[in-house]
């Protein structure tokens, strides 16, 4: 961990070890500031992790149930009960449910868009979970200014002193290693663009590129691993709710069709008879 020693201590109420996430929650808590994130990365790198890692350690009071939204609806019922120095976990942006470009111009995302806008001056911060950014629709993807790419899943030995004082290996904590940049805006370039983080802005500078976040708590992914099952077992039962609804509908079209085909053909053969009999 690299340490550094601000030239004005006072500017900094936490302690002078390199913490990213408590200087982000340091600056939207007193400064007023606003930072949202965005974790990205390859299926299977650890984004929910990664994003659970970050909120745990934002907000020591992250509750699950209070802060993972899997959906637009869901965003917006606990968006009711947050306050300053909260953070909400959104997952899966970019899917039908959720924030998609798809759909940029329904109902659900435009009130996504105007939450999002608004919470950036009530001290609430947000981080998004996607496969790809471009996924996001691009009035809520434009608010990000904190992107993270989760790289690689690690395991950071964990040792202890035994009897006579020598160390020895207890086990391993659970890591993953991400790379993280924050979204400049400049005033005279409307492209905006990216760049990393230059911490802290008084005293000796360090460019920070990597961070490594530690594993969330057990109960905190275990309850987040139910809600996220929860909700997989919903889409498949309303896929499957869906497919039966729409099988019966082209089965009673195919019936229909059946039945005027036979009225037709009973049609016509009724024309024919009677054209002979003339």
């Amino acid at each position: 961990m690299t340490r550094w020693v601000p030239l004005r201590r006072k500017d900094f109420s936490f302690d002078p070890v390199l913490d990213v996430i408590s200087f982000i929650r340091y600056r939207v808590t007193q400064y007023n500031e606003s930072y949202d994130f965005l974790a990205t990365g390859p299926k299977g790198s650890g984004k929910s992790t990664l994003a659970l890692s970050i909120c745990y350690r934002y907000n020591p009071n992250f509750d699950v149930k209070k802060h993972v939204a899997f959906s637009v609806q869901e965003w917006l019922d606990k968006s009711k009960t947050l306050k300053r120095g909260d953070i909400v976990m959104c997952d899966e942006m970019g899917t039908r449910q959720f924030g998609s470009s798809h759909k940029w111009m329904s109902q659900e995302n435009q009130e996504l868009s105007d939450i999002v806008q608004l919470n950036r001056t009530d001290g609430i911060s947000m981080i998004g979970t996607t496969l790809d950014e471009m996924r996001v629709t691009n009035r809520v993807r434009s608010t990000y200014s904190v992107y993270v790419h989760s790289e690689e899943k690690v395991k950071v030995p964990h040792y202890v002193k035994d009897e006579t004082g020598n160390r020895k290996l207890d086990g391993y904590y659970l890591a993953i290693r991400c790379l993280i940049r924050f979204r400049k805006t400049d005033l005279f370039n409307q492209n905006g663009g990216n760049d990393y983080l230059v911490y802290p802005r008084n005293g000796p500078k360090c460019i920070i590129k990597r961070v490594l976040l530690f594993h969330p708590p057990n109960d905190v992914f275990e309850e987040y691993s139910k809600q996220r099952d929860a909700l997989k077992q919903k889409m498949v039962e309303e896929q499957r709710a869906k497919s039966a609804e729409q099988t019966l509908i082209t089965e009673r079209r195919q019936a229909a069709r059946t039945a005027d085909a036979i009225d037709d053909a009973m049609m016509k053969a009724l024309m024919n008879g009677r054209s002979r009999k003339k």
